[in-house]
């Protein structure tokens, strides 16, 4: 899992993009729960089949 969250970009809407191409569930509920704001939002539509 920390491959794949090290592959991430910083911050902002490069991260946000990077977070819904995810596909590593592992990681995506590692960012729901710790991201803020619009990654958070991101990781969790992944996680709910929903696109943002």
């Amino acid at each position: 899992m920390e491959e794949v969250l090290a592959t991430l970009p910083e911050k902002g809407k490069k991260r946000e993009d990077a977070i819904t191409r995810l596909s590593h569930v592992e990681a995506l509920l590692y960012l729901a729960h710790h991201e803020k704001g619009k990654c958070k939002k991101a990781a969790l539509m992944v996680l709910v089949g929903d696109t943002v």
